[in-house]
Parts: structure tokens; C-alpha cells; sequence
């Protein structure tokens, strides 16, 4: 048996997230920006630097909780020499 027409693959984002799972779909398509005024476009794609911003913040603090940890794990030993 295949998968249904309207299940979502296995890898597929079109479903619920998982656990721990954030997902965003920020899509201006390029050829529906006639739509929208000059001034919403540019209000759109700051939004979107906005939100890559907030993304690189939670890497970050990410990245630094984890050397955090790694430096924490790091024993030091004194050894006596006479």
C-alpha cells in the first residue's frame, strides 16, 4: 500500500510540526508583488530580515548554551610532582 494523495510525506513540512519543531514559511512570490504597493513590499521584506534575525538570535544563544556546556564538562587535574 502507497501513501494517500493528501498524506504528507514523511519528510514533508505540509503537516503538523513535531515536537520541538518550529516551522515558518515566510513566500512573496515574485510574480504576484504587482499586487502589493511599494510600500507594503518593503514592509514585507523587513519583516522577513526580522524574522532571519530572531532566527540567528536563537542560534546563537543556542550555540552559546552549548560551549557553555562543553567548557562546563571540562575537568581539571592537579597533579602533585615532587
Amino acid at each position: 500500500m502507497g501513501k494517500k494523495k493528501n498524506e504528507p510525506e514523511e519528510n514533508n513540512h505540509g503537516g503538523e510540526p513535531r515536537d520541538g519543531e518550529i516551522v515558518v514559511r515566510l513566500v512573496i512570490p515574485e510574480e504576484l508583488s504587482f499586487l502589493f504597493s511599494e510600500e507594503v513590499m518593503g514592509h514585507l521584506l523587513s519583516a522577513k530580515k526580522e524574522l532571519l534575525l530572531a532566527f540567528r538570535g536563537i542560534i546563537d544563544h543556542k550555540l552559546r548554551l552549548l560551549e557553555k556546556k562543553k567548557v562546563n564538562k571540562v575537568k581539571t587535574v592537579r597533579v602533585h610532582v615532587e
